[in-house]
Protein backbone atom coordinates (compact mmCIF):
# COMPACT_ATOMS: atom_id res chain seq x y z
CA UNK A 1 0.00 0.00 0.00
CA UNK A 2 1.77 3.20 -1.01
CA UNK A 3 2.22 5.74 1.82
CA UNK A 4 3.96 9.44 1.38
CA UNK A 5 6.36 9.00 4.50
CA UNK A 6 7.41 5.39 4.12
CA UNK A 7 10.33 5.54 6.77
CA UNK A 8 11.37 2.07 6.72
CA UNK A 9 11.85 1.67 3.24
CA UNK A 10 14.80 2.41 1.10
CA UNK A 11 15.08 4.11 -2.22
CA UNK A 12 13.23 1.90 -4.62
CA UNK A 13 10.58 1.54 -2.44
CA UNK A 14 9.69 5.00 -1.40
CA UNK A 15 10.21 6.22 -5.31
CA UNK A 16 7.65 3.18 -5.91
CA UNK A 17 5.10 4.50 -3.48
CA UNK A 18 5.49 8.22 -4.73
CA UNK A 19 5.05 7.05 -8.58
CA UNK A 20 2.24 5.17 -7.46
CA UNK A 21 0.77 8.03 -5.63
CA UNK A 22 1.13 10.70 -8.29
CA UNK A 23 -0.59 8.56 -10.30
CA UNK A 24 -3.27 8.55 -7.76
CA UNK A 25 -3.09 5.54 -6.17
CA UNK A 26 -5.48 5.73 -3.22
CA UNK A 27 -6.40 3.01 -0.61
CA UNK A 28 -9.56 2.29 -2.07
CA UNK A 29 -8.83 1.95 -5.53
CA UNK A 30 -6.25 -0.86 -4.43
CA UNK A 31 -8.60 -2.72 -2.15
CA UNK A 32 -11.47 -2.80 -5.43
CA UNK A 33 -8.49 -3.94 -7.67
CA UNK A 34 -7.63 -6.56 -5.23
CA UNK A 35 -11.35 -7.61 -4.67
CA UNK A 36 -11.68 -8.16 -8.35
CA UNK A 37 -7.71 -10.89 -8.83
CA UNK A 38 -7.69 -12.25 -5.36
CA UNK A 39 -10.53 -15.04 -6.11
CA UNK A 40 -8.73 -15.80 -9.69
CA UNK A 41 -5.33 -16.03 -7.50
CA UNK A 42 -4.04 -19.49 -6.21
CA UNK A 43 -1.78 -17.76 -3.71
CA UNK A 44 -3.09 -15.66 -0.80
CA UNK A 45 -2.43 -11.85 -0.85
CA UNK A 46 -1.06 -9.81 2.21
CA UNK A 47 -1.00 -5.95 2.32
CA UNK A 48 2.41 -4.32 3.23
CA UNK A 49 1.12 -1.19 5.27
CA UNK A 50 2.13 1.43 7.43
CA UNK A 51 0.25 2.08 10.50
CA UNK A 52 -1.10 5.75 9.87
CA UNK A 53 -2.96 4.92 6.79
CA UNK A 54 -4.90 2.23 8.65
CA UNK A 55 -5.20 4.59 12.09
CA UNK A 56 -6.93 7.20 9.59
CA UNK A 57 -9.51 4.98 7.97
CA UNK A 58 -9.85 2.76 11.86
CA UNK A 59 -8.88 -0.06 12.66
CA UNK A 60 -11.67 -1.98 12.55
CA UNK A 61 -12.94 -0.11 8.92
CA UNK A 62 -9.45 -1.24 7.33
CA UNK A 63 -9.89 -4.75 8.66
CA UNK A 64 -13.28 -5.05 7.22
CA UNK A 65 -11.98 -3.57 3.86
CA UNK A 66 -9.38 -5.56 3.75
CA UNK A 67 -11.27 -9.00 4.12
CA UNK A 68 -13.94 -8.15 1.62
CA UNK A 69 -10.81 -7.64 -0.95
CA UNK A 70 -10.01 -11.16 -0.36
CA UNK A 71 -6.63 -9.91 1.58
CA UNK A 72 -5.45 -13.07 3.96
CA UNK A 73 -2.82 -10.86 5.44
CA UNK A 74 -0.97 -7.90 6.88
CA UNK A 75 2.37 -6.52 7.66
CA UNK A 76 2.05 -3.45 9.29
CA UNK A 77 6.12 -2.86 9.69
CA UNK A 78 5.78 0.54 11.98
CA UNK A 79 3.52 -1.25 14.46
CA UNK A 80 5.80 -1.98 17.65
CA UNK A 81 4.90 -5.65 18.83
CA UNK A 82 4.17 -3.98 22.06
CA UNK A 83 1.05 -2.05 20.47
CA UNK A 84 -0.36 -5.08 18.44
CA UNK A 85 -2.88 -5.96 20.57
CA UNK A 86 -5.84 -4.22 19.36
CA UNK A 87 -4.84 -4.35 15.90
CA UNK A 88 -4.63 -8.32 16.12
CA UNK A 89 -7.77 -8.32 17.92
CA UNK A 90 -9.65 -6.74 14.55
CA UNK A 91 -7.49 -9.06 12.39
CA UNK A 92 -8.73 -11.82 13.92
CA UNK A 93 -12.38 -10.89 13.67
CA UNK A 94 -11.91 -10.36 10.34
CA UNK A 95 -10.28 -13.79 9.14
CA UNK A 96 -6.86 -11.87 8.68
CA UNK A 97 -3.08 -13.15 9.28
CA UNK A 98 -1.50 -9.98 11.07
CA UNK A 99 2.47 -11.18 10.04
CA UNK A 100 4.81 -9.57 12.80
CA UNK A 101 8.38 -8.76 12.15
CA UNK A 102 11.78 -9.93 14.13
CA UNK A 103 15.25 -9.19 13.74
CA UNK A 104 18.27 -11.07 14.74
CA UNK A 105 19.02 -8.95 17.03
CA UNK A 106 15.39 -9.59 18.72
CA UNK A 107 16.36 -10.75 21.86
CA UNK A 108 15.42 -14.25 22.42
CA UNK A 109 12.56 -14.07 24.89
CA UNK A 110 11.18 -11.67 22.62
CA UNK A 111 11.17 -13.40 19.41
CA UNK A 112 9.73 -16.09 20.97
CA UNK A 113 6.81 -14.03 22.04
CA UNK A 114 6.24 -12.67 18.53
CA UNK A 115 6.74 -16.00 16.83
CA UNK A 116 3.85 -17.31 18.85
CA UNK A 117 1.65 -14.30 18.00
CA UNK A 118 2.42 -13.65 14.38
CA UNK A 119 -0.06 -15.11 12.25
CA UNK A 120 0.53 -17.06 9.04
CA UNK A 121 4.09 -16.16 9.08
CA UNK A 122 7.17 -14.32 10.72
CA UNK A 123 8.89 -11.51 8.65
CA UNK A 124 12.21 -11.90 9.43
CA UNK A 125 14.16 -8.25 8.85
CA UNK A 126 17.04 -9.47 8.02
CA UNK A 127 19.42 -6.63 8.43
CA UNK A 128 18.97 -3.41 10.35
CA UNK A 129 18.23 -0.33 7.86
CA UNK A 130 15.91 0.57 5.57
CA UNK A 131 15.46 -2.41 2.63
Amino acid sequence: MPFSDASADGAVIKASAARALAAGATADAIMAMLKEVTPELSCPVVIFSYFSPIAQRGTASFAAAVKEAGVKGLIVPDLPYAETSAFRDEAIKNELELVLLTTPSTPPERMKEITEASGGFVYLVHFCGCT
